[in-house]
C-alpha cells in the first residue's frame, strides 16, 4: 500500500476518507470507485468462494472471459523501483511479503514471458489478453533491463513482447521502446548484447538481445516510427514537457558492430541467425536514411536555401561493411549450417547491394542538382567484395536448389542483384572493345560481368537451370512462377554478359570457359523448353506477367548463346527453333516495351535476334545449303514478315538515346532477319521461296496508298538511321556508347537488308563476288519487286543533301569500316538489279570518278574483290557516264583500257592452276565489263578498236592451249558472251565472220563435248553460247556467206552438242540446253535447206554433198540415238498393253538414251523442236535410203538401235527397233499437229512422191525383219511363239492399217503383202480387228480381194495374194466384227460385190501344195462365202439372241444370180464329201450345217424371185439336201417352191427328204429341241399337205416308203392334244377284230392293188359323193351322240401350228383311199378330232378340226360302221353357231369356224332328222342377225370380220335351202329376220358404203340368197304372211341409220331404192332378178 499513493485508475489520492482497495485479481490498489465490481473468480482458497472485488481494468478482462490478465503481472514491475536497488545485491528483505522485491519482479516477468510465449503459439488470443497499453507495459519492463538481477527476465519479456508484437502486425510495442525509453533502453539492450562471456546463459541473453533487436531494427517499424512519434506530440498539451524518442536513439554503428561481432559465433546458431537478420534490418535502416539526407539536402536547394551539406548529410556505413570486411563475415554466414542463417545472411548481402545502389543513384543526383563531381558509384566494391567472398559460389547454390520456395527466392534474388544491372543499365548494351577485360573495368558493370562469369562458371549455374525449368517438363518441385522469373531474369543477365563478351574471348580466357559451361550445361535446351512449355504462355496483358518475363528472358538467353556459341545455334537449328520462337514474338504483348531492360526494348527483342541468328548464320555458313529454303518456310509460315512489319512500323524516339537504343536494336534485328530471308529466297532456284515470302510481305502491309510494306519500312528506316548516322559523325548532339553502337548498327543492317531485297545473292561477309551467278528460273516474276526496292534504295543513297550523297561517303569509310562493305554490297545489287535510271543515278552521284585509280590499285595490291567490284560498277553504271555531270568518262575509259591491257595477258605456262585461275577470272569480269560499256556510245571508239580483236584473239588463243581448267571455261563463257552481245549489231557480225569467229566456235563445241569436266556449266555453256552466236550470223545473210558451215566443221559439232544436250529432265524453270538444242536444229536446218535449194532433188539425193552430210551424221551415234528418242517422246516410253489385265502397258526400251529438249517456240519454221527435229531426221533417213554406202547401213543401225553386241540385248533391240518403225510410220502418216510435210508446193512434191516412200519402205523393211526374227526364234525351245511386246506394238500403232494403206504403191506391195502375211500368222488373234478399224482399211481389204497384177509392177502371187485376203475376211467373220464394220462404215454393197466376185474368181479345182484337191471348206470360196453369210447376219430379239441371216429382196435376187450355181455347187460338194467320209466310217468334225454356203442358200430361198433362179439352175436339189438335215429355212423354201410348182419339188424327191426326218432314229428325234422340231414339223406338214393337195403329188407322196411313219405321227400330234387318249390304231372297247377299229392297222400295213389303183387314178370329186349320198334315204337319228369313248379333256397351249399343218395334211389325205380308212376308223383319232372340234381354247385347231371334219362328212353317210356318227358331226357343227357369243372370242377366227360348220351342216342337213333342223336354222337365223347387226350397227371399236362375208353366205345359203321345207318356213318368215337380210341390203347397197369392208363377192353373195328368200316370202300366200306376222309393206319401210365416228348417224338408202339400184345396174342376174319380183309384190 505504501507504494500507492493515488488511485491508479483514476490518480484519486487516498486519504482516511478515501480508503484504499485491493484489486483481487491483479492485486493493485485503487478507490472504490474504481474497483466497486464484485464478481465470482474461478480460482482456489476460500477467500474465492463469494464474489469478490476487482477493478475496472480486470471487470473489462473477465466480462471478457479473460480471467487470467496479464496485468497481474503489472504491479510488481511497476511498483518495485530498480533505480534504488543494487543490482548486485539482493533486495528480496526489503519487503517481505510484499510484492515489490526483484524476486516478485522477476517471477513476474517471467511469468509474463511464458504467456507471451504461449501467443506466439495462437496469435489471434494476444489482442484479448493483453489489455495493458504498450506506454504502459513497454516502460514497466524497460526499466528492470537495467538491473542486473532483473534484465535477464526483462530483455526475454521484451524480446517476446516485440516477438508476438511482429506477428500481429502492433508496432505501438516497438514504437514504445523507442518513444518511452528513448536512447536509454536501447543502449540497455545492447549492453545485454555486449556482456562478456560464452556460457550458455550469456549466450541466451545476447540471443534474446539480439532478437529484441531484429524487431526493433524493422524497416516498416522504423519507417512509422516518426509519424508516431509526430502524432503522439500533436496530442501533446503544451504544459506537457515529456520528450519522445525517435529513430536518433538508435546508435547504428554501435549496433552494426555487436551484430557483426555475434554474427561469428558458432557456438550459438540463433545467435548468429538474429545477428544477421538484424544487420540485413540494418542495412535497409541505412539506405534509407542516407536517402532521406540526400533529398532533405535536394529539397533544401530547390527550395533555395543556403545551407551546409555536412548538416544534412549522414554517412552511411556501407563503405565500412566492404572495408571492415563486414561482407566477408556475411558471405561466410551464407555457408552456415542453419538455413535461416544463411537465409539472412543472404538477404542481408542483398540489401548491402541494393542499398549501395539506392545511396549511389541518390548522391548521383544531388550532383547533378549541385554540379559537383559525380560521386563514383560504390556498387562495383561490393560486388566484388562478394564474389570475392564467395557469395556466388556452392552456399548460394545449396539456397537456390531449397525445397523452401521462399528460401529459393531469397537465393534467386540475391544472386540475380549482381547481374541486373547487366539488363536494366542501357549502358550495358553498348557493343565492348575486342580488347575488353571485365577485370580492369573498374565500373559496375564490371563488376558484374565479372560476377556473371562466376556464375556461368559455378556452381549456381545448374542452380538457376533447376529453378527456371519448367515443372510441366520435369518431375522437379513445382516452383513459383515470380521464382522461375527471376531464375530467368539472372540466366538472361549471365548469358547476356557472356554473350557481349565472346567477342573478346581472347582478353579473357574466362569467358571460352563460361561459354562451354553454359553449353554444357544445356541452357539452350532449357530456354526452347520454356518457349514450347504451355505454362509460360501469357495469361494477362499485364507487362509485369511473370510468363512475359519468363519468354522475354529466354528469349535473351537463346539470342546471346546464338551469338556466342556456334554449338548452340546448331542445336537451335537441329530443333526447328526457328518457327518456336517466332511463334513467341507474335503474342501481342511481345511487342510491348520491357521493363526488364534499361532500353526500352520490345519484349520480343531475344527471339528476334535469335531468328536472326539462325536465318543469317545458316545463310552464311552455306548459301547454297537445300534445307535453306525450308527454314525460310519455316519464318514465313511462323509470322516472321507479320512480326517484322509491327516491329519497323512502331513510332519510336529517335533522340531519346535511352529509350531508343532498345527499339534501334529490335529494328536492326528485322533488318538482319529481312536480310538473311530475302537473300535466301534470291538464291532459291524453285521459285517457292519469292513466292512466298513476297506474298507474306503483301499480306502484313500496311494500309495506305501505295501500301506501306517492310520493304518501304527498312528503307524508310536506311534513310533515317543513316541521317541521324551522319548528324552523329559530323559531331551533332551528345550520343552515349550504347546508342552511337546502336545506330551504327542499325545502319549496317538496314543496308544489308536494302541490299537482300533489291536482289544480292551474296551473304554478308562474303568477300567473293560472283557477278555471274545465274538468276533463278523464277527470277523473272519478281523483278518488278525488286527494281522498285532499287529504285527506292538507290534515291536514299543518291540524295544530295547539304553534305552531299550518302553513298559516297559510306564506300570510303564514313559510316564507320563495318559499313563500307554493306553499302558496297547495295550499291552492287542496285546496279545489278536495278533500272537504267537508276545506273545513271549512281553514275551522276560521282561513285566512278576514282574507278580508275581504284582498279589499278586494287589490281596491284591484289583485291580481287574490290578489283571485281570496281568493274561491276564499271560494267553497270559506265554506259550512262557522259561528259557533265557525275564526271567519270575519262576514269571510265581508262578502265576499258585496264580491261583490254588484262585480257590480252599472256598465259605463263608455269604458273601454278591458282595464278592461272585468277588470271582467268579477272579477263572474264573483264570481258564482262567490254561487253556491257558497248552500250554506251560515247565510248563506242575505244571499245571497237581494241576490244573486239582482242576478244576474237582471246578465243583463237585459248583454243591453241592445250590445257583445260574450269577458269579458262568460265572465261571463254564469258568471252562468248561478249561476243554474241557485240555481233547483235549487222556490221559486227560481218566483222566477227570474216575475223575468223567461225572457227575458234567450232573447236570450243568439240572441246566443250570432250571437256573433262562435268556438270552442266562445262557441258552446256559453251555450245550453247557457240550455237547461239553461230545462228546470229547464219541469221544474217551477208554473215552466212564467211561461215561456211559444211565445211568448217561446224555441222558435226553442232550434231555432237546436240547429242550432249539431250536430257529426259530439264532443269526447271529454264535449262540452256533447251537453247542449244532450239539453236543448233536451226542451224542444220540452215544447212539442209541450202543443200536441198541447189537443184532437181532426185539429183541431189545422189551428190557428194548428201553423201558426207550421212557419213557425217552416222558417225554421231549419241546424236541419232537423241533423234531416235526425241521420236518416242510422244509415247512416255510406254507402250500401252494388249491385255486388259495388264494395266500398265510395257516399258519402251531405254537404249537411245534421253531426248532432245521441247521447246515450245517456232522452231525452223515448226511449232517446236520436236517437230523441227523430227524434220531433221526425216531428211537424213531420206538421204540415208537415197544411197547405198556402208554410211547409210550404219545409220540405219544406229537409228534402230540394231547395233548391239550383247546377247541379253536381243530382246530389247529387236522392240526398240520395232517401235521405232512404227512411230516413224505413225509420223509420216500424221498430217496433224505433227506433220512434218514441208509447205512449199515443190518441197512437198518432193517429200511425197520421193522421199516419204523411200524412208516408208525402209521402215516397213525393219518391221519385217523384226517379224522374221521373232518367227525364226519361236522354233527355239522355250521360247515363247508370241512377244506381248510386239504385239501390243501392231495394235497400238495399228501396223496393220497401214499397210492396207500402201499397198497400192507398187513400190509398197510386197513389203506390205508380206508384213501383212506375218502380222496374221505370228499375231493372228491380237492384230484381226484392226483390219476393220476404219472405212479406209476395211475397203482396202476388199479391194485387195479384186487384186489384178497385171497393170502392176509389183512380183506378187495373186492367188496368195486373194487367200490371205480372204483367210483375214474368213478370221473376221468368224468372230463377228466384219458385218459390224461393214454396216458402220456403209460398205455393205461394195463388200458383196468383192466377195461374190473373189467367189468366183477361184478356180473349180484347187490343190493344196501337195497337188491334193482342197476340201470345200478351206477353199478361198467358201471363206469368202462366210464372210457373205457374216454380213447378211444379225442378231435376233429373243431372249437367246440368235443369230438370222437377212437379205433383201434385191440383195438376195443378186447373190442368186451371180452366185447362186456356185452356191449349189459347193453345197452338193459338201454332202458329197461327207458321203464319201462316211463310206470309210470316218467322221467329220465339220457339221455341213455350219457351211456358209449351206446358210447362204437357205437364206436366198427365203425370196421369192431368188428361189425363182434356184428352181431355174437346178437349186431345188441342193435345197433337199439341207432339208434332210432338219434346215428349217430350207423346209420353208420347199414349202413355197411347192405351192408355184409341185413337180419340181417332187421331181427331186423333196417328200422323201421331209419324211425321213420322223422316226426314231431321225435327225429330229436326236434333236433335244423341243421348240425346234415342232416347228421342223410344222413346216414338213405344210409342205406335204401341199404336195398332197392334188392327186399326182397325193398318190406320189402315199406310196414312199416313210409315209406310215409320217401319218401314224400325223394323228400322233392330234390325237396329243387329249388327255390319255388310246395309242393309235388300238380298238373301240367291246369291238374285236372285225371292228373298224381293230382292222384299221391291218388295212394301212396292207396296201392291196385295188387301192393302189384308186391311188394312181384321177381323183375324185367330193361333190359326186354328196350327189350320191342324197339318194340314199336319211336314216332316222336321235339328236344324242352315237357309242363312242367317254368324254377326254382337251389339253390348251399357245402354239398349235403344229396341229394345225398335221389336220391340213390329214385333210389332203382323205380322197385316198387307205388313208381315209385309216383314219375314219381310229376312234381315238376321230373322237380327239371331235373334241378338238369342240372344246378346244384355239380357234386355229377349232377350224382346221372343223374343216377336217367337213371333209369327212360326206363318207359318213355312206359307211355306218365309222367311228363316228353325222349326229356327232351335226351337233359339233351345231355348237359352234353359239361361239360368238363367248368372252374373248375373235370374230373372224369365230366367223371362220362358223362358216366352215355351216358347209358342213349343208352337207348333211338333209339326213338329219326334222327336229334337228329345226334346231340348226333356228341357231342359224340368231346367228344370221347377230352377224348383220354387227356389219351394220358395229358396237364402238368392233371391226368387221374378215371371214364375216363367208359365214354370211353360208347362213342364207342354208335358210335358201330350207326355205321350201314347209316345217321350216316359219322360223325363217320372221319379222326380225326378214328386217335383218332387209338392212343387210341396204347397207351393201347404199352408194357410199358398197365400197367399204372386206370379201366383197361372199357379201354379194349373201345379198343375193337373202333377196331369194326375202322373194319366196313376199310372194308366199297372204294366210302364210299372216300366219308368219309379216307385213311387207311395214317391212320396206325399214329405216338403217348407220353410225359415223365424229359426225351425226346417217340414213342409208331405203330398201326400195336399193331394189331398183339393183335391178337397174344388172351386174347380177340372180339379185336383179329377185330384186324385181320383190318390187313386183310390193307394187301388187
Amino acid at each position: 500500500d505504501v507504494y500507492r499513493e493515488s488511485c491508479p485508475h483514476c490518480d484519486l489520492v487516498f486519504t482516511l476518507s478515501k480508503r484504499r482497495h485491493h484489486c483481487r485479481l491483479c492485486g493493485d490498489i485503487f478507490c472504490d470507485a474504481c474497483s466497486s465490481h464484485r464478481v465470482e473468480l474461478p480460482l482456489e482458497g476460500p477467500e474465492f468462494e463469494a464474489p469478490v472485488r476487482i477493478c475496472d481494468f480486470c471487470h473489462s478482462d473477465v466480462e471478457k472471459g479473460n480471467f487470467f490478465s496479464m496485468r497481474r503481472y503489472l504491479t510488481p514491475l511497476i511498483l518495485h523501483d530498480a533505480s534504488n536497488n543494487n543490482n548486485n545485491a539482493p533486495q528480496d528483505n526489503e519487503d517481505e511479503g510484499g510484492v515489490a522485491t526483484p524476486t516478485h519482479v522477476s517471477a513476474a516477468l517471467c511469468a509474463l514471458t511464458t504467456d507471451l510465449d504461449s501467443c506466439l503459439q495462437n496469435a489471434s488470443s494476444f489482442s484479448e489478453k493483453m489489455t495493458i497499453p504498450s506506454n504502459v507495459l513497454v516502460p514497466a519492463i524497460a526499466r528492470h533491463l537495467s538491473s542486473r538481477t532483473t534484465s535477464d527476465y526483462a530483455i526475454r519479456a521484451l524480446a517476446s513482447l516485440l516477438a508476438i508484437s511482429s506477428i500481429v502486425q502492433d508496432a505501438d510495442f516497438a514504437h514504445a521502446v523507442y518513444l518511452y525509453g528513448g536512447q536509454q533502453t536501447i543502449s540497455d539492450v545492447l549492453a545485454c548484447l555486449e556482456r562478456s562471456g560464452s556460457d550458455r546463459k550469456t549466450l541466451f541473453v545476447q540471443e534474446q538481445a539480439a532478437r529484441a533487436m531484429f524487431y526493433l531494427t524493422d524497416a516498416s517499424i522504423l519507417a512509422s516510427l516518426e509519424s508516431k512519434r509526430n502524432e503522439l506530440q500533436s496530442k501533446q498539451d503544451q504544459e506537457d514537457e515529456e520528450e519522445y524518442g525517435g529513430l536518433e536513439c538508435l546508435d547504428m554503428d554501435r549496433t552494426l558492430r555487436n551484430m557483426l561481432d555475434h554474427s561469428s559465433v558458432s557456438k550459438n546458431p540463433a545467435l548468429q541467425r538474429w545477428a544477421a537478420a538484424c544487420i540485413r534490418n540494418l542495412v535497409v535502416v541505412d539506405e534509407r536514411r542516407a536517402c532521406m539526407a540526400a533529398n532533405d539536402v535536394a529539397a533544401a536547394m530547390a527550395s533555395g536555401e543556403s545551407i551546409d551539406e555536412n548538416e544534412y548529410l549522414y554517412t552511411s556505413f556501407l563503405e565500412q561493411l566492404v572495408s571492415t570486411g563486414g561482407i566477408m563475415i556475411l558471405c561466410t554466414l551464407v555457408g552456415a549450417d542453419d538455413a535461416d542463417t544463411r537465409a539472412h545472411a543472404t538477404g542481408a548481402l542483398a540489401a548491402v547491394l541494393k542499398s549501395t545502389r539506392a545511396v549511389d543513384a541518390a548522391l548521383l543526383t544531388l550532383s547533378e542538382m549541385t554540379g559537383s563531381s559525380k560521386p563514383p558509384p560504390k556498387d562495383g566494391d561490393v560486388i566484388r567484395a562478394i564474389v570475392a567472398g564467395g557469395g556466388c559460389g556452392s552456399s548460394i547454390s545449396q539456397l537456390l536448389l531449397s525445397a523452401d520456395n521462399a528460401v529459393a527466392s531469397m537465393g534467386c534474388e540475391f544472386i540475380s542483384s549482381l547481374v541486373m544491372p547487366l539488363l536494366e543499365d542501357a549502358r550495358a548494351s553498348a557493343t565492348l572493345a575486342s580488347n575488353y577485360n571485365c577485370d580492369y573495368d573498374n565500373e559496375g558493370l564490371g563488376a558484374c560481368r565479372e560476377a556473371a562469369l562466376v556464375i556461368a562458371t559455378g556452381s549456381c549455374l545448374p542452380a538457376l537451370l533447376g529453378l527456371a525449368r519448367d515443372a510441366e517438363l520435369t518431375s522437379r518441385v513445382t516452383r513459383p512462377m515470380n521464382l522461375r522469373k527471376r531464375a530467368m531474369e539472372t540466366l538472361a543477365a549471365v548469358v547476356m554478359a557472356v554473350g557481349q563478351m565472346s567477342n573478346c574471348a581472347d582478353s579473357n580466357p574466362r569467358v571460352s570457359e563460361a561459354i562451354a559451361s553454359l553449353t554444357a550445361e544445356g541452357v539452350v535446351s532449357v530456354a526452347l523448353a520454356i518457349m514450347e512449355s504451355s505454362s509460360s504462355q501469357s495469361l494477362t496483358s499485364s507487362r509485369e506477367n511473370p510468363a512475359l518475363r519468363i519468354r522475354e528472358a529466354a528469349g535473351i538467353i537463346l539470342s546471346s548463346m546464338s551469338l556466342c556459341s556456334p554449338e548452340a545455334l546448331e542445336e537451335l537449328q537441329s530443333k526447328g527453333a526457328l518457327s518456336l520462337v517466332l511463334v513467341a514474338a507474335s503474342d501481342n504483348d511481345m511487342m510491348r516495351s520491357s521493363l526488364l531492360r534499361g532500353d526500352s526494348a520490345p519484349l520480343c527483342l531475344g527471339v528476334i535476334q535469335t531468328a536472326a541468328l539462325i536465318l543469317t548464320r545458316a545463310w552464311e555458313n552455306d548459301p547454297s545449303s537445300p534445307q535453306l529454303l525450308d527454314r525460310l518456310l519455316e519464318a514465313i509460315d511462323a509470322g516472321a514478315v507479320s512480326i517484322i512489319s509491327r516491329i519497323l512500323f512502331t513510332k519510336m524516339d529517335w533522340e531519346s538515346q535511352d529509350k531508343s537504343a532498345g527499339a534501334m536494336k529490335a529494328r536492326e534485328a528485322c533488318c538482319r532477319m529481312l536480310c538473311a530471308m530475302f537473300g535466301i529466297a534470291r538464291n532459291d532456284d524453285t521459285g517457292i521461296g519469292q513466292v512466298r515470302l513476297y506474298n507474306a510481305v503483301d499480306a502484313a502491309a500496311y494500309s495506305g496508298k501505295p501500301p506501306r510494306t517492310v520493304i518501304t519500312a527498312t528503307l524508310g528506316t536506311l534513310q533515317t538511321s543513316a541521317s541521324y548516322a551522319r548528324r552523329a559523325m559530323m559531331g551533332g548532339g551528345i550520343q552515349t556508347p550504347h546508342y552511337h553502337a546502336a545506330l551504327m548498327d542499325l545502319v549496317e543492317s538496314s543496308l544489308l537488308a536494302a541490299g537482300s531485297m533489291c536482289g544480292s545473292p551474296m551473304a554478308p561477309g562474303d568477300a567473293d563476288f560472283d557477278e555471274t551467278k545465274a538468276s533463278p528460273a523464277s527470277d523473272a516474276d519478281f523483278k518488278p519487286r525488286r527494281q522498285e526496292a532499287c529504285s527506292v534504295a538507290c534515291d536514299v543513297l543518291v540524295h544530295r543533301g547539304r553534305q552531299g550523297s550518302l553513298l559516297p561517303t559510306m564506300l570510303v569509310g564514313g559510316f564507320g569500316e563495318a559499313t563500307v562493305n554493306a553499302s558496297l554490297r547495295l550499291a552492287l545489287t542496285i546496279a545489278e538489279h536495278g533500272s537504267q535510271e537508276q545506273h545513271a543515278k549512281l553514275a551522276i552521284s560521282g561513285v566512278l570518278v576514282p574507278i580508275g585509280d581504284s582498279l589499278k590499285n586494287a589490281l596491284s595490291t591484289g583485291d580481287l574483290y574490290k578489283f571485281s567490284a570496281s568493274l561491276a560498277l564499271v560494267r553497270f553504271c559506265g554506259p550512262h557516264v557522259a561528259a557533265g555531270e557525275g564526271g567519270g568518262l575519262q576514269s571510265v575509259q581508262d578502265a576499258i583500257r585496264v580491261a583490254t591491257n588484262v585480257l590480252t595477258l599472256p598465259v605463263d605456262p608455269n604458273a601454278d592452276i591458282s595464278q592461272v585461275e585468277v588470271q582467268e577470272t579477272l579477263k572474264s569480269e573483264c570481258i564482262s565489263t567490254l561487253e556491257a560499256l558497248s552500250k554506251n556510245a560515247s565510248l563506242w571508239s575505244a571499245i571497237s578498236k581494241d576490244a573486239l580483236p582482242a576478244i576474237v584473239g582471246y578465243l583463237h588463243s585459248s583454243c591453241a592451249v592445250g590445257v583445260e581448267s574450269s577458269c579458262r571455261h568460265d572465261t571463254r563463257v564469258v568471252a562468248l558472251k561478249a561476243v554474241l552481245r557485240l555481233v547483235q549489231l549487222p556490221s559486227h557480225a560481218v566483222a566477227a565472220s570474216q575475223a575468223g569467229i567461225v572457227e575458234p566456235l567450232a573447236k570450243l563445241m568439240k572441246e566443250a563435248t570432250h571437256s573433262p569436266l562435268k556438270g552442266p556449266p562445262a557441258d552446256d555453256d559453251i555450245p550453247m553460247l557457240a550455237l547461239e552466236i553461230m545462228h546470229v550470223l547464219v541469221s544474217n545473210s551477208e554473215a552466212r556467206r564467211y561461215a561456211q558451215l559444211l565445211s568448217s566443221g561446224v555441222f558435226q559439232s553442232i550434231c555432237r552438242a546436240l547429242g550432249n544436250a539431250a536430257t529426259s529432265k530439264p532443269n526447271k524453270p529454264s535449262d540452256s540446253r533447251a537453247d542449244i538444242c532450239f539453236w543448233g536444229l536451226e542451224i542444220l536446218h540452215f544447212a539442209l535447206l541450202d543443200v536441198e535449194d541447189g537443184g532437181d532433188f532426185t539429183e541431189i539425193l545422189q551428190s557428194s554433198v548428201v553423201n558426207d552430210i550421212v557419213d557425217t551424221v552416222s558417225q554421231e551415234s549419241r546424236f541419232l540415238n537423241a533423234l531416235s528418242s526425241t521420236l518416242l517422246v510422244r509415247t512416255g516410253m510406254k507402250l500401252p498393253s494388249t491385255d486388259d489385265d495388264d494395266s500398265n502397258g510395257y516399258e519402251i526400251p531405254r537404249l537411245f538414251g534421253p531426248p532432245l529438249v521441247l521447246v515450245q517456240e517456232s522452231c525452223a519454221g515448226f511449232k517446236n523442236t520436236y517437230l523441227a527435229a523430227l524434220s531433221l531426221l526425216f531428211s537424213l533417213a531420206a538421204y540415208a535410203c537415197a544411197i547405198d554406202t556402208n554410211s547409210s547401213e550404219l545409220f540405219w543401225n544406229i537409228l534402230l538401235s540394231l547395233k548391239q553386241e550383247a546377247k541379253d540385248d536381243a530382246e530389247d533391240t529387236s522392240r526398240l527397233a520395232a517401235t521405232v518403225c512404227a512411230e516413224f510410220l505413225a509420223l509420216l502418216d500424221d498430217s496433224g499437229e505433227r506433220s512434218i510435210a514441208p509447205t512449199s508446193e515443190r518441197r512437198r512434191n518432193d517429200f511425197e512422191m520421193i522421199a516419204r516412200p523411200l524412208v516408208r519402205h525402209r521402215l516397213l523393211t525393219g518391221l519385217k525383219l523384226v517379224l522374221e526374227e521373232q518367227s525364226v526364234d519361236s522354233v527355239v525351245p522355250g521360247m515363247s511363239n508370241n512377244d506381248p511386246y510386239i504385239c501390243s506394238l501392231l495394235v497400238t500403232y495399228q501396223i496393220p492399217q497401214i499397210c492396207l494403206s500402201l499397198w497400192r504403191d507398187p513400190a509398197l506391195i510386197d513389203v506390205s503383202y508380206e508384213l501383212i502375211k506375218l502380222m496374221v500368222e505370228e499375231y493372228h488373234d491380237d492384230v484381226l480387228p484392226l483390219f476393220v478399224q476404219s472405212k479406209a482399211a476395211i475397203s482396202a481389204l476388199f479391194d485387195m480381194l479384186t487384186f489384178d497384177s497385171s497393170d502392176e509392177t509389183a512380183d506378187v502371187n495373186v492367188e496368195d495374194f486373194r487367200r490371205l485376203v480372204s483367210s483375214i475376211l474368213g478370221s473376221l467373220a468368224q468372230v463377228g466384227m466384219l458385218a459390224e464394220s461393214v454396216d458402220r462404215f456403209d460398205v455393205r454393197s461394195s463388200a458383196i460385190g468383192a466377195l461374190a466376185a473373189a467367189c468366183l474368181a477361184e478356180n473349180e479345182v484347187t490343190v493344196d501344195e501337195d497337188g491334193e484337191a482342197l476340201a470345200t471348206s478351206s477353199r478361198m470360196s467358201s471363206r469368202c462365202m462366210q464372210c457373205l453369210v457374216e454380213l447378211c447376219t444379225v442378231e435376233t430379239e429373243d431372249m437367246l439372241h440368235n443369230r438370222k441371216m437377212t437379205l433383201s429382196a434385191g440383195e438376195a435376187e443378186a447373190i442368186t444370180r451371180s452366185l447362186g450355181k456356185k452356191i449349189c455347187q459347193m453345197v452338193t460338194s459338201r454332202f458329197l464329201e461327207r458321203a464319201k467320209l462316211e463310206q470309210y466310217d470316218v467322221v467329220s468334225d465339220d457339221d455341213i450345217m455350219d457351211a456358209p454356203d449351206v446358210a447362204m442358200l437357205c437364206a436366198v430361198a427365203q425370196h421369192e424371185s431368188s428361189l425363182q433362179i434356184l428352181r431355174s439352175i437346178g437349186g431345188l436339189h441342193a435345197l433337199c439336201l439341207i432339208a434332210s438335215e432338219g434346215e428349217l429355212s430350207a423346209i420353208k423354201a420347199l414349202h413355197q417352191a411347192s405351192i408355184e410348182d409341185q413337180s419340181l419339188v417332187l421331181g427331186v424327191e423333196g417328200h422323201k427328204c421331209l419324211m425321213s426326218l420322223f422316226g426314231e432314229e431321225s435327225k429330229l428325234s436326236r434333236n433335244h429341241m423341243p421348240e425346234l422340231n415342232r416347228e421342223i414339223e410344222t413346216a414338213c406338214f405344210q409342205v406335204l399337205a401341199q404336195l398332197c393337195g392334188q392327186s399326182k403329188g397325193r398318190s406320189i407322196v402315199t406310196t414312199s416308203d416313210a409315209f406310215e411313219r409320217c401319218l401314224l405321227n400325223a394323228m400322233k400330234v392330234e390325237t396329243s392334244m387329249v388327255e390319255s387318249p388310246p395309242r393309235c390304231g388300238e380298238a373301240v372297247e367291246g369291238g374285236g377284230e372285225d371292228a373298224p377299229g381293230g382292222a384299221a392297222a391291218e388295212i394301212v400295213a396292207t396296201v392291196d392293188d385295188d387301192e393302189t389303183k384308186e391311188a394312181t387314178a384321177p381323183e375324185e370329186d367330193n361333190t359326186d359323193m354328196v350327189n350320191e349320198a342324197t339318194d340314199l334315204d336319211p336314216p332316222s337319228y336321235d339328236v344324242t351322240v352315237s357309242n363312242a369313248p367317254a368324254a377326254r379333256t382337251v389339253r390348251s397351249q399357245e402354239d398349235v401350228s403344229l396341229e394345225v399343218a398335221a389336220f391340213e395334211f390329214l385333210s389332203s389325205l382323205l380322197p385316198t383311199e387307205k388313208c381315209r380308212t385309216e383314219l375314219l376308223y381310229d376312234s381315238s383319232f376321230m373322237h380327239a378330232s371331235l373334241l378338238l372340234a369342240k372344246h378346244s381354247s384355239s380357234f386355229e385347231i377349232k377350224a382346221e378340226a372343223t374343216a377336217f371334219l367337213v371333209a369327212t362328212a360326206p363318207y359318213s353317210r355312206k359307211q355306218s360302221d365309222l367311228a363316228f356318227t353325222a349326229i356327232d358331226l351335226m351337233e359339233v357343227f351345231r355348237e359352234t353357231l353359239h361361239l360368238d357369243t363367248l368372252p374373248m372370242s375373235r370374230a373372224s377366227n369365230v366367223d371362220r369356224v362358223q362358216s366352215q360348220a355351216m358347209e358342213g351342216v349343208e352337207r348333211l342337213f338333209d339326213h338329219v332328222s326334222a327336229p334337228f333342223q329345226c334346231s340348226v336354222i333356228s341357231h342359224a337365223s340368231e346367228r344370221f342377225m347377230r352377224l348383220v347387226k354387227s356389219a351394220t350397227r358395229p358396237s364402238k371399236g368392233e371391226v368387221l370380220s374378215s371371214n364375216g362375208g363367208t359365214l354370211a353366205c353360208t347362213l342364207a345359203s342354208l335358210m335358201l335351202r330350207a326355205v321350201g321345207n314347209k316345217d321350216i318356213q316359219n322360223l325363217i318368215f320372221t319379222s326380225e329376220l326378214l328386217t335383218s337380210m332387209i338392212q343387210l341390203t341396204q347397207w351393201r347397197y347404199d352408194p357410199k358404203l358398197r365400197s367399204q369392208g372386206q370379201e366383197p363377192l361372199q357379201w354379194e353373195a349373201s345379198v343375193s340368197q337373202c333377196l331369194q328368200v326375202l322373194a319366196f316370202a313376199f310372194c308366199s300366200t297372204e294366210e302364210t304372211l299372216q300366219q308368219a306376222g309379216v307385213v311387207p309393206n311395214t317391212l320396206v319401210r325399214t329405216v338403217l341409220m348407220i353410225s359415223r365416228p365424229g359426225k351425226a348417224p346417217r340414213k342409208v338408202i331405203d330398201f326400195k331404192s336399193a331394189l331398183r339400184y339393183l335391178v337397174d345396174e344388172g351386174s347380177n342376174a340372180v339379185s336383179s332378178v329377185s330384186a324385181q319380183r320383190i318390187l313386183n309384190c310390193l307394187e301388187d
